[in-house]
């Protein structure tokens, strides 16, 4: 059966526990809260076709700069989904009508998705929030094994009359699998100045024991995560760099009112690892 045939024959069949159609682009939020729903249901997995319209019948999606479309669909996916989802984008043509079919499915070791902060499940065609109770039971149900994972933090003196800092940030995998997809995100006190950032995304801001902190990301699909292997995420001469002032008045703030750098990393197939460095320490003069 061609490819074609298979897809005329899924939309013949209806909507399901692991299929949604929408009829335009633009239901992209309600699109990807359907996907999270489909893929923390039993079945794991989750197929949206854009351009069908909810009785099954070929609409198209609307017309337009479609790389752009997907990009932006992707983009969306990589950012908003937590851990991250693999996820597969295809285009194709039924009836003379462009249609876009997104694909994915939840990864082993991973008890839930959560698109924009907030966790669905399916129950047939309906999409619902997971409770914070439900949540629990699936984090007790699952047979997830954490992560073995160390962590390096420490700091390279640029420019010694300036206070100026670079942060150097390098994780080992101690045991496998290896993690063909990974996101470090990083909360840093707004209270140090960041004086170049490359490689990392801002999010919000967040508010953490009355200091404020912002949100960094740090992703690199392409680049996988070996056991063994010690590799640097951030750092001089990296993809990812972040350079800093700490002098004598930072630091005398910091320790009239301490903060911590904060750290989550987020693999393929175990639970996020998370923890924090006490900013003083990793700044000692």
């Amino acid at each position: 059966m061609t490819a074609r045939l298979k897809l005329e024959k899924m939309i013949a069949q209806g909507e399901s526990q692991t299929l949604e159609f929408k009829k335009s682009l633009s239901l992209k939020r309600e699109a990807l809260e359907a996907l999270c729903a489909m893929v923390n249901a039993d079945n794991a997995r989750g197929v949206i076709i854009f351009g069908i319209k909810s009785d099954g019948s070929v609409c198209g999606i609307e017309p337009g700069n479609l790389d752009k479309a997907q990009r932006s669909l992707s983009q969306t996916i990589k950012e908003k989904f937590d851990p991250p989802l693999i996820a597969q984008i295809k285009l194709g043509d039924l009836k003379g009508k462009q249609i876009l079919v997104l694909s994915a499915k939840r990864s082993l070791g991973i008890p839930y998705h959560e698109y924009n902060g907030r966790a669905w499940i399916r129950q047939g065609t309906e999409n619902r929030k997971l409770s914070f109770a439900e949540k629990q039971q699936l984090m007790k149900g699952s047979s997830i094994i954490p992560a073995s994972v160390d962590f390096s933090f420490h700091k390279i003196l640029l420019e010694p009359e300036a206070h100026k800092y670079s942060l150097v940030v390098a994780i080992l995998l101690k045991v496998p699998p290896i993690q063909k997809q990974w996101r470090l995100d990083i909360l840093w006190p707004i209270l140090v100045k960041i004086v170049n950032l490359k490689g990392l995304k801002r999010e919000e801001d967040k508010l953490i024991k009355r200091f404020k902190y912002a949100e960094f990301i740090r992703g690199d699909m392409r680049r996988p995560i070996f056991p063994g292997e010690t590799i640097t995420v951030i750092g001089p001469k990296k993809d990812a760099e972040l350079e800093y002032i700490y002098d004598d008045t930072i630091w005398d703030s910091m320790t009239d009112n301490p903060r911590d750098l904060n750290y989550k990393l987020y693999l393929e197939t175990h639970p996020p690892v998370e923890g924090f460095v006490p900013f003083n320490r990793l700044n000692v003069f």
